[in-house]
């Protein structure tokens, strides 16, 4: 059994709990302060999982030399592609058959158009990310290792913060990229590929950077605390409190993952550990599932959900409930297929965004 990485570990935890916050606080984001803050607040946590993948796969491909490029896929494919193609259905049904009551053969064809683009819910997007991430990653992983692995590092950089300011601009009236492609930037991997660079980068190269980030840093504090202030001001300017693809998204993840790392190597709570230790084994089963528990809390319970208590008992109830329905599906034989780590028990696990263990 490999040893796990528990910084990574509780990086993951706290990413999860970001992406459920910002589900929750999107529909509070107009009319609350407070939500608007802790919406901007956990905008890392996207970025923040391929950075993770980026890690993950590095750390899991290390001694694995001879590992081919169709061995290397099939086995990620294998423990994403299937949850996901589950949970995008369920999703599918959820909002054809019983929100919009609409029934047809029809429907069918825009399933496949959603899954391809991730978009059956608002959160699958990601899978369809880093599929692509899967497919890629064996054609860079070798000269990462070598001497060019700064210059793909910076080329990925360039790329990532190109796409980004090239979204970001359009915004303003100035066009630096193809209007055809428009809707398909946010699932496209080079609008994301620094951040899966990156995360690789750090795993191969981040051992003097992990020493000063144990010793801790009043620079690093209040670099995330102005990357944070400046993310906001910049939502706020420009009205894109929604967004997670802009240029000060890239400043403000790197940082967070950086300052959460330095927190994390600190982390010395049983309790504590044991809570992000949970969250992070379920972390890919939570990220699918969360968002059902979520809109059939709001369905059913929307005269409680009102104003900033509202919101509050509201992330409260999804965290518990899907807390509960995760080890609940656990406890089911089949439920590797939805994202569940019962079958990965006594066996090395395959790294994906979502889980990795240390070679």
């Amino acid at each position: 059994m490999t040893d796990r990485v528990k910084e990574i570990d509780y990086i993951r935890a706290i990413s999860v709990l970001g992406v459920m916050a910002i589900h929750i606080t999107s529909g509070y984001v107009a009319h609350n302060n407070i939500a608007y803050f802790i919406n901007q607040l956990v905008r890392f946590a996207v970025p923040l999982f391929i950075i993770l993948s980026g890690y993950a796969i590095y750390i899991s491909t290390i001694n694995k030399k001879s590992e081919g490029y169709i061995t290397f896929v099939g086995k990620r494919l294998y423990k994403i592609l299937i949850p996901y193609l589950i949970w995008s259905a369920i999703y599918f049904i959820y909002y054809k058959y019983v929100v919009d009551n609409l029934a047809s053969w029809e429907n069918l064809i825009l399933f496949m158009k959603n899954t391809i683009k991730g978009t059956n819910a608002p959160h699958l997007y990601f899978i369809v990310i880093i599929l692509q991430m899967y497919f890629i990653y064996p054609f860079i992983k070798r000269p990462l290792q070598g001497k060019y692995s700064k210059f793909i590092l910076l080329t990925s950089f360039f790329i990532t913060l190109y796409i980004q300011i090239g979204l970001y601009l359009r915004e303003f009236g100035f066009e630096l990229l193809p209007s055809k492609l428009l809707s398909y930037y946010y699932i496209l991997f080079p609008t994301w590929i620094f951040y899966l660079i990156f995360g690789a980068y750090f795993a191969r190269y981040g051992g003097k950077i992990k020493e000063k980030l144990g010793k801790g840093s009043m620079l690093l504090n209040a670099s995330w605390f102005l990357a944070l202030v400046l993310l906001i001001f910049d939502s706020k300017m420009t009205d894109s409190p929604g967004s997670s693809m802009k240029p000060t998204i890239i400043l403000y993840t790197i940082v967070s993952f950086l300052f959460f790392y330095s927190i994390a190597m600190k982390i010395k709570d049983t309790k504590i550990i044991k809570i992000l230790k949970f969250i992070s084994d379920k972390s890919f089963l939570i990220y699918f599932s969360h968002v059902l528990v979520m809109l059939l809390l709001q369905e059913h319970f929307s005269s409680f959900l009102i104003g900033i208590k509202g919101m509050f008992l509201l992330f409260c109830a999804t965290t518990g409930f899907t807390f509960l329905l995760v080890i609940l599906i656990d406890k089911i034989p089949l439920s590797f297929y939805l994202g569940g780590t019962r079958r990965l028990i006594a066996r090395r696990a395959i790294d994906n965004p979502l889980s990795i263990r240390q070679g």
